[in-house]
């Protein structure tokens, strides 16, 4: 039994401790954000293949960032559907977004090519 009560008021002393919690930060910002990825993204599945998709592709392009290099998937589709569909205005914004894209990931000779190709193409 003394063990018992020994135990217990342990135990309720633990409890009774103050702990301290650090504050979950929310960052609009990036809430935002998702939200325009996912509006973009969610446009995406019924648009055709044509002009529009392009020039939906190539602001999801510029606003997407993780990891897994998304950006560049949504500028290098642009610039095929654009070179595809023969968009010349297509072509040169997304030659220019992949670019930064290119640029943004530290691969500064791949993004100097798609921004000479950009020039010479405006």
């Amino acid at each position: 039994m003394k063990y018992w009560s020994l135990i217990l008021f342990f135990l309720l002393l633990i409890k009774t401790l103050p702990v301290k919690v650090q504050p979950y930060k929310i960052n609009l910002f990036e809430i935002q954000r998702q939200k325009e990825i996912d509006s973009l993204k969610q446009v995406l599945i019924g648009t055709p293949e044509d002009t529009v998709k392009v020039n939906r592709l190539i602001p999801l392009s510029s606003i997407q960032y993780n990891p897994e290099n998304t950006q560049q998937e949504f500028s290098l589709q642009a610039l095929s559907l654009a070179e595809k569909l023969n968009y010349k205005k297509g072509i040169v914004l997304a030659t220019n977004e992949a670019g930064s894209v290119y640029q943004t990931n530290k691969d500064y000779q791949t993004a100097i090519k798609y921004y000479k190709k950009a020039i010479s193409l405006s």
